[in-house]
């Protein structure tokens, strides 16, 4: 979800406030070297940024190209689990995770004068660190990348 303003004093720049929600789940041979039974962040890894916008004012057979980039931080859902532990051995609840940078590139379709169809590739990197279980901590890096369609309401 985001919400975009273009300022028009200043052609084709706008900010934006992104919110981002993946799931991220450890594979088999990082929960075998850790000795977990579980590792996910299955009620998402969910970023903020604050991006800097660029929107071209010429379209090209229709579509306009746009990109942006930004930091913001995570929140990540954290779920570790050493070997079906009780809760003293466990983790599980949102904690603030860290910093994220974002980038994405798109194209927009004018459909209407208030609405767009879009289409973009968005990268997210985000830094990790969190408390794991029993006092451990979990620090990693997750990067995120997203192919996505919809469509812009303009207000």
């Amino acid at each position: 979800v985001r919400g975009t303003w273009w300022l028009p004093q200043y052609q084709g720049f706008g900010v934006s406030l992104d919110f981002t929600h993946a799931k991220v789940y450890g594979d088999a041979a990082t929960l075998a070297a850790n000795n977990l039974t579980t590792l996910e962040f299955t009620d998402g890894i969910n970023t903020l940024t604050l991006n800097g916008m660029y929107r071209f004012d010429e379209k090209y057979l229709g579509f306009r190209p746009y990109f942006g980039a930004g930091l913001g931080v995570n929140i990540p859902h954290v779920e570790v689990d050493r070997n079906n532990a009780l809760a003293a051995g466990r983790a599980f609840g949102y904690q603030f995770g860290g910093l994220t940078a974002q980038a994405q590139a798109g194209l927009e379709y004018d459909i209407t004068d208030r609405i767009s169809a879009f289409t973009e590739y968005k990268f997210n990197y985000n830094w990790v660190n969190v408390s794991a279980d029993g006092g451990d901590r979990l620090r990693t890096s997750i990067a995120t990348n997203a192919v996505n369609f919809g469509l812009s309401f303009r207000f």
